[in-house]
């Protein structure tokens, strides 16, 4: 029998200790696998495109407008990665127009 391959998470966070706090959960997690964490929106393009994780976490704190345009020049160029877009606040409007973009998720 063969393990099951793990899900693989990149992060895309301006605050270190967050992105710490998540490597530590998912180190815990038999069936996830930390894989990147960077702080801007071109490292995650770049690292996306190097090392393309299954999911890729990016922080709304990056600026709506701003995550919008990179969701989709993601989508355009890498590997299917599925993105979830996480912040302390998000509305349902903006909510939409990140899925609208490609996001998977918005938590």
């Amino acid at each position: 029998m063969t393990c099951p391959q793990r899900t693989t998470i990149g992060i895309c966070e301006t605050q270190l200790v967050t992105a710490a706090g998540v490597r530590a959960v998912l180190n815990g997690c038999q069936d996830l696998e930390f894989c990147w964490s960077v702080s801007t929106l071109d490292e995650g393009v770049q690292m996306a495109r190097q090392r393309p994780p299954h999911v890729l976490l990016a922080d709304k704190s990056m600026g709506v407008n701003g995550l919008l345009h990179w969701i989709l020049n993601l989508r355009a160029t890498t590997a299917p990665t599925a993105v979830v877009v996480w912040g302390s606040s998000v509305t349902e409007a903006e909510a939409l127009r990140f899925v609208q973009a490609g996001a998977k998720g918005v938590v």
